[in-house]
């Protein structure tokens, strides 16, 4: 009967083993309870089994028994087998030649677990002598004379008044030093994926009549239990005829590429057996796609951003001056014909210098005659609208200039499940020479990338994650030649190095060099333009054409640390040819308003590590201004029709409308209103080279919520504020709200503006802004925010 103590909610069934040193089949021993009054048996619950492994040995023929004994156990100065005198232990006592031999004592201490045996004198050939203890076999290793031998064994379990069997033998001369089967572990190999599991064989070299146990363990090699294979103890048994098992190891699949990785099986305290080779070594092929994708795109961003900058140089027209813009607002004026120093240049740059001083002293505005003018900007505000460039030449003798600019893109990807992101901030500097139809130039840029990763299933579950740096500085020269006035052909190459580092959550960060190359061609030309001399339908009409080609390298160093962890060599690279066709018409209407329409189409062809196929690309517009009433109306559509990349949707619809009766002023009324679907709809095709966020795949978050339409994404925003003179009129106070309506939540905003314009005596801006955000359905709550912004200008 098994009995629960009062209170406790588990009882133990202890079912002893005997041992009886003779080889048999194994067997297994079965509980099971019954129903009984008190209590219920729960289904399949009611049996338990357990298998009991013989453990003895045959006698090996090979040997001859010197002496055999039977001992009991005794709690005598530790442990001791036999009694003091050594008779029960010396019952055939034996001869070698003219020595006879005398076992004395044989002990057994538990605390260093150490075994003794004395004889009466040394041996010559001590290790062809093998003591058998039950089922344990000791043999005596020394130098010639030695007659003490010591052992250490891992917990014999012999406990007092315990009978153990004692047989000493000698090998023949020159014989093995067994007869038992040799145990092996196979190396095995397999790829890092969900799911991995490396199997090692464990084999005997030949059929077996007993059985047959060895222990297992893992042990780390340049893979680490618990971040890459779950770590395995435990013991194997074979029976009789068994000659194989298997001890499976399983892999833990990441996002991280960290190359081929090894870890090791070794098996150990055999009974039964020997082992012939205890090591086996397992190999975890590494395929992850980080960072391999991120830095894909990472690259192709840098990439974009210089291009985009090298274009802007190309097609501008360059004339002597200087131009300096900060957020966006040009403080620089470009050449003045005449000023009066009779070269034809003008006092352009001393102009330019004295009215940006003047702008930023707050003693007038950017542009002259315009006072009360006060400018605030964020860093990446400015770091996008900044730029400026200082020319000097002219149109028979070429040109030189020295040129800067910002940007900042942000990207986004999709692999399988792997979700990542990252945006890139560029700041570039430059110079270009012009003579006649060629151009020419270089550009030195540093970009800075930060970025992340989420490696989950489509249900949200997030099974990996971390972040990304980068950091490259690149030298980038290019060339240009203007075929005729119309045509332009143009080539860049480049080269980068630079830094990235990974960090994963409770890991440390690894870092490790990067490089980029890259190179680009097109053509640039326009079709028509207004006044071109077509017939009155093209009156107006702008259109131009755009063909170009793109491929960029990127690549990361090895590292292999065993602190910070391993990480492979990684190789990305993205191409991209496109044509496209864009055009505009400008029309002034009566009353002094404008009507402009546009369209564009293009087509392109991705390839390489980020998203790649054939795709198509359409867009629309429609923009009405009426700067006498203050009022501006526009609606735009744009959509990547098709692609072979799946899940890359790109579509959007934006209308607006904005009322402002006095823009020269930030007083009077001031109303906007603006509806959107889905992603960007302004860009055209060149916005599908730098897609925003994760509008790209139509979705929101890493649950892939989207139903792929690429217009499910809806906000609404409208605001009113108007401004009006305080404190003698020398301050302009705004009071305005705000509503955004989304498909996910709502956000209410409140605020005011107290501006104070300086004129040679200093600026000052007060904001503040109450801010609520509400999620559809109430299923997180609200967040209330406040917002305090303060800006002096002295």
């Amino acid at each position: 009967a098994v009995t629960f103590s009062s209170g406790a909610a588990e009882a133990t069934l202890s079912v002893a083993t005997e041992h009886d040193n003779i080889p048999e089949v194994d067997s297994r021993v079965s509980a099971a309870i019954t129903l009984g009054s008190e209590y219920r048996v729960d289904a399949g619950a009611d049996r338990a089994e357990v298998d009991v492994y013989d453990n003895d040995v045959e006698t090996l023929t090979s040997a001859t028994t010197l002496w055999t004994s039977t001992l009991t156990v005794q709690d005598i100065y530790g442990t001791l087998l036999g009694a003091l005198d050594g008779s029960s232990l010396n019952p055939d006592n034996w001869s070698e030649g003219r020595d006879h031999f005398h076992v004395n004592n044989l002990y057994y201490f538990p605390d260093t677990q150490e075994l003794s045996l004395s004889l009466t004198r040394g041996l010559s050939n001590p290790e062809q002598l093998t003591l058998h203890l039950d089922n344990l076999q000791l043999r005596l290793r020394g130098v010639s004379g030695e007659r003490f031998f010591s052992w250490t064994i891992d917990h014999p379990g012999w406990q007092a008044d315990q009978a153990v069997a004692v047989r000493l033998t000698r090998e023949e001369p020159n014989a093995a030093l067994n007869d038992r089967p040799a145990l092996r572990v196979t190396d095995t190999l397999e790829t890092e994926a969900e799911g991995a599991v490396l199997h090692f064989e464990v084999s005997l070299d030949r059929t077996h009549q007993s059985s047959i146990s060895v222990r297992y363990r893992t042990r780390n090699g340049t893979a680490t239990a618990g971040s890459d294979y779950v770590a395995q103890t435990g013991v194997l048994h074979f029976r009789q005829g068994q000659t194989f098992r298997i001890v499976s190891v399983p892999v833990l699949n990441d996002t991280i590429d960290e190359g081929s990785e090894t870890m090791y099986l070794d098996i150990l305290e055999p009974f039964g057996a020997e082992i012939g080779d205890g090591t086996g070594e397992g190999t975890i092929v590494n395929t992850d796609p980080i960072p391999r994708e991120w830095i894909a795109r990472f690259g192709r961003t840098v990439a974009e951003q210089v291009l985009d900058a090298v274009k802007g140089r190309i097609q501008e027209p360059w004339q002597p001056g200087t131009e300096v813009s900060l957020a966006g607002q040009s403080v620089g004026f470009g050449a003045q014909p005449d000023a009066g120093n009779g070269d034809g240049k003008g006092n352009d740059q001393e102009t330019a210098a004295a009215n940006l001083a003047a702008w930023l002293t707050g003693e007038t505005g950017p542009e002259a005659g315009q006072a009360d003018t006060v400018r605030s900007m964020s860093q990446r505000e400015l770091l996008l609208g900044s730029s400026f460039s200082v020319t000097d030449g002219t149109a028979d003798e070429g040109f030189v200039s020295f040129w800067g600019r910002g940007s900042a893109t942000r990207f986004d990807g999709r692999e399988g499940t792997l979700y990542l992101d990252g945006e890139v901030s560029s700041a570039m500097i430059g110079a270009d020479v012009s003579h006649g139809p060629w151009k020419s130039g270089f550009v030195v840029a540093h970009s800075l990338g930060e970025g992340g990763y989420r490696d989950g299933e489509n249900s949200g579950y997030i099974v990996g994650s971390g972040t990304l740096e980068a950091s490259l500085t690149g030298l980038y020269p290019w060339l240009s030649h203007s075929l005729n006035d119309r045509l332009d052909a143009w080539g860049m190459a480049g080269y980068g190095q630079g830094s990235l580092k990974l960090e994963r959550p409770e890991e440390p960060a690894i870092r490790t060099d990067m490089d980029l190359w890259m190179a680009a061609a097109g053509l640039r030309g326009t079709l028509l333009e207004p006044g071109s001399g077509f017939d009155t339908g093209g009156e107006g009409l702008t259109l131009t054409g755009k063909t170009d080609a793109l491929i960029v390298g990127t690549s990361t160093d090895e590292v292999t640390d065993p602190i910070l962890g391993n990480l492979a060599a990684a190789e990305a690279e993205v191409t991209r040819l496109r044509l496209a066709l864009e055009g505009s018409i400008h029309t002034e209407l009566t009353g002094g308003s404008v009507l402009t329409p546009g369209f564009e189409i293009g087509l392109r062809h991705d390839g390489g590590d980020a998203e790649t196929g054939f795709g198509t690309d359409v867009g629309a517009s429609l923009t009405w201004t009426d700067p006498k009433r203050g009022l501006s109306l526009e609606l735009r559509g744009r959509g990547l029709l098709t692609h072979d990349a799946e899940g890359f949707r790109d579509q959007g619809v934006s209308g607006s409308f904005d009322w402002d009766p006095d823009p020269s002023s930030d007083r009077g009324w001031s109303f906007g209103l603006s509806q959107t679907m889905g992603a960007s709809a302004t860009g055209g095709v060149d916005a599908l080279l730098n897609p925003d966020a994760s509008q790209v795949f139509g979705i929101s978050n890493v649950s892939g919520s989207s139903d792929g339409s690429g217009l499910e994404t809806r906000r609404l925003e409208m605001d009113l504020s108007y401004g009006y003179r305080v404190l003698g009129g020398r301050y302009t106070l705004t009071p305005g709200i705000a509503v955004g309506l989304t498909d996910t939540g709502r956000e209410y905003r409140q605020g005011w503006s107290l501006v104070r314009a300086g004129q040679g005596n200093g600026s000052l801006e007060v904001n503040l802004e109450f801010r609520r955000s509400e999620t559809e359905g109430g299923e997180t709550r609200p967040e209330n925010g406040i917002g305090i912004n303060f800006n002096a200008r002295f």
